[in-house]
C-alpha cells in the first residue's frame, strides 16, 4: 500500500455524493488481507443507516485507504485496529482505534487523507487514549437513510 503524494494536487471535479458506509465496505475489505498477514486484528463497525457525503468516489477512497495504510503502520502484530463510522451532529466520523503501544509511525498519512478531504469540509486528528493511538476524520454529511440534514440557523 503506497502512500500518496502529499504534495499532489487531486482533482476535486466530480464531487457528486458518495455513500460513505459502503466505500468502508470495500476498503476494509480489500486491505483485511494485508492485516491479516501481519497478524493484526481488523473490524469495521458502522451505523445501519447509510450516509452520504459530498466528496467523490475516488477521493474519499484514496482518503480512507491512506487512513487504513496508517492504521497498518502503526499497529504491531496482535493488536487490533477497529474502523468505526458514526454520526456526530451534522458529520460523519471515521475513527480508527488501535489497542496497544503504536510503534512509532508517523502520521503522514493523515495529513494526506485531509489535504484530499479538505475542500469538502473534512477536519482530521490524532489522540492518545489510554487503550492505544486513535486517529479521525470528520467530514459534513448530505443526508443519511434517516433523511436529509437540516441547516444549523447561522
Amino acid at each position: 500500500m503506497a502512500p500518496l503524494d502529499a504534495t499532489q494536487d487531486y482533482g476535486h471535479q466530480n464531487s457528486q455524493p458518495a455513500a460513505l458506509e459502503g466505500l468502508a465496505r470495500e476498503v476494509v475489505f480489500s486491505v483485511q488481507p494485508l492485516f491479516q498477514a501481519k497478524g493484526v486484528k481488523l473490524e469495521l463497525l458502522i451505523a445501519p443507516q447509510q450516509t452520504f457525503v459530498k466528496a467523490s468516489r475516488m477521493e474519499l477512497v484514496q482518503a480512507l485507504i491512506e487512513l487504513a495504510s496508517q492504521a497498518l503502520k502503526s499497529a504491531m502484530p496482535s493488536q487490533k485496529v477497529c474502523f468505526c463510522l458514526a454520526h456526530q451532529g451534522n458529520e460523519i466520523l471515521v475513527d480508527i482505534r488501535i489497542t496497544g503501544e503504536p510503534n512509532g509511525a508517523s502520521y503522514e498519512s493523515l495529513s494526506v487523507a485531509r489535504q484530499i478531504l479538505a475542500p469538502f469540509g473534512a477536519q482530521a486528528g490524532q489522540e492518545r487514549w489510554l487503550e492505544g493511538p486513535h486517529f479521525w476524520l470528520s467530514l459534513p454529511f448530505l443526508s443519511s437513510s434517516f433523511g436529509p440534514v437540516e441547516a444549523a440557523p447561522a
